[in-house]
């Protein structure tokens, strides 16, 4: 069943918000799932347009009488043919989501670059090629948003960055402080925010504006941000939270060299898993050391069926898959069940051997039944 959350990927962030390209979407999707895609219309004021009940859509748009005059809009347009949608394609500086009923790859050739094919049964777009795409700061802004709102306010900082830094290219691009305007990221993150500036304003940017590298100095100070990260593992349960802090300053001590830390991150755990995620997990939290976190060998603290299920939703947060998931859960319940096994037994058989020990001797056996009750009275004696 289709949702709004099968468009929250990185390739429709790319595309909608840092390209600023124009999708055509077939077959039929359910309009509340395609304004899942409104998150990366930030800019813009969403219209939808249900294409049955205007008689000219093209007129239309091309009047833009929904215009706002601080705002441009971005158009979501359901429930078309494909006749309609072969008059729509024909639309330039307009930015629109089209909505098809019918297969429509043959109207490929008739389309410009600015629209993007994608079949939603196949997952795949037909005219825009990924394979060379960088998608690591898309996939990070998806990740590290725990809601829509959240990745709303993320996009929108972009936004805002990139008017500052349209403002500084209108008064003087040649001395242009870039490390001042993009502070709130990291330099590998620059190019993506110039993308989007470029795009949005449908702007030229100077030539060299990526090789002066003085321009992008940063201050020493700034923190990796993997807060939000730390927060999702931290938030959630108590017990889980000691565990995962003590195996934090564990694995620190057998795999890092401490003279490469400040002093803050040897004492802070938050400060050092921003260095371990920067340094050592770039890829995230590696397996092995989830499945340390689980065995709770530090704080020795068993865990129950609660604790399972909030380990289960931290990680599925953290985008760990699934199938690892359950290998660490069901992994660790069956060491435990083990364990639990072997005790009973153990048990059984000390409480069998004390049984046999303690067995009261036949009295026609007069001598040795003697001995037994001389053997106890000297028990309870030695008792009192």
């Amino acid at each position: 069943m289709d949702t709004a959350f099968d468009f929250i990927k990185p390739e429709f962030l790319h595309l909608l918000f840092f390209q600023q390209k124009n999708l055509v979407i077939y077959p039929y999707v359910d309009l509340k799932n395609l304004r899942g895609l409104e998150v990366f219309t930030i800019g813009y004021n969403l219209i939808d347009l249900e294409s049955t009940a205007l008689y000219d859509l093209k007129e239309v748009i091309l009047n833009d009488s929904y215009s706002d005059i601080h705002t441009p809009n971005f158009y979501l347009i359901y429930n078309l043919d494909k006749k309609k949608a072969k008059d729509l394609l024909e639309l330039k500086d307009v930015h629109c989501i089209l909505n098809v009923n019918q297969n429509i790859t043959n109207l490929l050739s008739e389309s410009n670059n600015h629209y993007i094919f994608y079949n939603k049964k196949t997952d795949k777009f037909l005219n825009y090629d990924f394979s060379n795409v960088d998608l690591k700061f898309e996939q990070i802004l998806i990740s590290l948003a725990d809601n829509i709102e959240i990745l709303r306010d993320n996009l929108q900082n972009i936004k805002i960055t990139a008017n500052q830094l349209y403002i500084e290219l209108n008064k003087n691009p040649d001395s242009i402080n870039l490390s001042k305007i993009l502070k709130n990221y990291d330099e590998d993150e620059f190019p993506k925010i110039l993308e989007f500036t470029k795009n949005y304003y449908n702007i030229t940017l100077p030539e060299d504006i990526l090789t002066k590298r003085k321009r992008f100095y940063k201050p020493p100070e700034k923190i990796i941000d993997f807060s939000g990260e730390f927060d999702i593992i931290t938030n959630h349960n108590k017990k889980l939270r000691e565990e995962f802090i003590q195996s934090l300053h564990e694995y620190q001590d057998k795999h890092v060299n401490k003279s490469n830390l400040e002093l803050s991150e040897l004492y802070s755990p938050q400060l050092l898993y921003n260095y371990l995620r920067k340094h050592h997990w770039k890829e995230g939290i590696p397996k092995d050391f989830l499945e340390e976190w689980i065995k709770m060998n530090q704080t020795k603290y068993e865990l129950q069926e609660n604790d399972y299920i909030e380990f289960e939703e931290i990680l599925t947060k953290l985008k760990i898959p699934q199938k690892i998931i359950t290998e660490l859960i069901s992994g660790t319940i069956d060491s435990k069940s083990k364990k639990t096994n072997t005790k009973i037994f153990n048990q059984r058989n000390v409480a069998k051997d004390s049984s046999e020990k303690g067995k009261i001797p036949s009295v026609s056996d007069f001598a040795k039944f003697k001995k037994w009750i001389l053997k106890e009275l000297d028990a309870i004696e030695k008792n009192l």
